[in-house]
């Protein structure tokens, strides 16, 4: 079902419209944060409503949104080059820059993710690099260096108990999974290395990833095979809930076209999908 946006897939910037959502969260009350790309704005749509309301916006498009445990909302301003937390208004790096500098740059900020000492994990779209920045936002380390692991790495999945991080490895066509303290060597976990394809062992394009805290499941937003795939943790193989399994897009309530994002309720009941080309936010049961 349609939880935000237009059913019919007509864009518009009203309080009941979208137009290019990439990213989405919900928060511990149920409350959907969405990216508005085109609009420029980040929309909050209470538990059970279709009405939003605009609670970030600049001249500068988000594409990935995070809340912490003390409700901060992070928002990813991609054309901005930088991070800006809400209420403080906060801005990461302090200066923009549209360098492929790891340590002052954020060029195409995209995926983020906060763990629970406050540090900040942000995906470099363009510059195909992952860093890390401390909680005092003074300084980063890399914890992806450059194309040979990524490229273009889009959206994050935290996973801190495991001390791990997924990654929409993008044009690689595969989800990574990298261990934050460097036991093991990074993974694909979902994909074929860059191969492309619409089988079910297969990937196209992935921009977004979460995981069940429960069994370690993997959903993935198959971007360019406008479908979401349920990876079972160990699998080879992902099955189709969401869209149509031979890869091909639409706009009825079953279909997507181009999904950028994926998040999993509390309860693991339901995916929510933001599905960019038909300006709507979609929920379909994860079963």
């Amino acid at each position: 079902m349609t939880v935000a946006g237009s059913a019919n897939g007509v864009a518009g910037n009203g309080n009941q419209t979208l137009n290019g959502p990439l990213d989405v969260f919900l928060n511990d009350n149920g409350t959907l944060f969405v990216a508005d790309w085109n609009n420029n704005r980040v929309q909050a749509f209470p538990a059970g409503s279709q009405i939003g309301t605009t609670v970030s916006s600049l001249t500068s498009h988000p594409q990935g949104l995070f809340i912490d445990s003390f409700s901060n909302l992070y928002v990813t301003w991609g054309t901005k080059y930088q991070v800006i937390s809400q209420p403080s208004g906060i801005s990461v790096p302090p200066i923009a820059s549209s360098t492929c500098t790891w340590s002052i740059s954020l060029n195409d900020a995209y995926g983020i993710a906060i763990d629970s000492s406050g540090n900040m994990y942000v995906s470099s779209s363009s510059c195909s690099f992952i860093t890390v920045w401390n909680v005092n936002r003074t300084s980063a380390t890399r914890l992806v260096a450059d194309s040979s692991l990524v490229s273009q790495p889009r959206h994050l999945y935290l996973d801190e108990d495991n001390m791990v991080i997924y990654v929409a490895d993008t044009l690689h066509h595969r989800i990574l999974k990298i261990f934050l303290n460097n036991s093991l060597p990074a993974q694909t976990v979902a994909g074929i290395n860059g191969v492309s394809g619409k089988t079910a062992d297969k990937l196209n394009g992935p921009a977004g990833v979460c995981v069940s805290r429960n069994d370690g499941t993997i959903y993935i937003a198959d971007t360019l095979n406008h479908r979401i795939q349920k990876w079972p943790m160990g699998a080879s193989t992902g099955i189709t809930i969401a869209g149509n399994s031979n890869g091909t897009s639409g706009s009825s309530m079953y279909a997507l076209n181009g999904p950028y994002a994926v998040f999993l309720d509390s309860t693991e009941t339901f995916v929510y999908v933001a599905d960019y080309y038909n300006n709507r936010v979609q929920r379909f049961p994860v079963s």
